[in-house]
């Protein structure tokens, strides 16, 4: 069962849409960047402002993400990549979503995951440009 105490707020940073999910616990917030990038940079990206790209480690969090995407026609980076299935900051993966048929490491070179708008897995090449999702709150700027 999915609590319904969840906070979603929409911004605009610079020309970018920016959804921000706050998960009901407190321990986890999600931001959904409408910025395209490879995995890479947007791992960099998550890095930089945030703590890094998602980690979406059971169900619960799984359909938070998903009521959000739901109302997006993006594909969005996760922290996931293969070989075998990590997440970004090196743990392992129990918790997975894979649309059937995947993954399927099409032309041999996909790597790297998304959420699909059908808000199921789907392997990736990782320099592919899709919007992304990062966790951990925004870094403020110590200056």
């Amino acid at each position: 069962m999915v609590s319904q105490n969840l906070l979603v707020v929409q911004l605009r940073h610079r020309s970018n849409l920016i959804t921000v999910v706050q998960l009901d616990n407190n321990q986890k917030t999600y931001t959904l960047i409408q910025e395209m990038k490879s995995w890479t940079d947007a791992q960099a990206y998550c890095r930089e402002h945030h703590t890094d790209l998602a980690m979406i480690e059971n169900d619960q969090e799984n359909m938070q993400v998903m009521s959000v995407l739901s109302v997006s026609a993006y594909s969005a980076w996760i922290g996931l990549y293969r070989q075998p299935c990590r997440w970004s900051d090196n743990s392992s993966s129990s918790f997975t979503n894979w649309r059937d048929g995947e993954p399927n490491n099409g032309n041999r070179n996909q790597y790297c995951v998304a959420e699909s708008s059908d808000h199921l897995w789907i392997d990736e090449s990782c320099d592919n440009k899709l919007a992304f999702w990062c966790y951990g709150g925004e870094k403020k700027n110590k200056n």
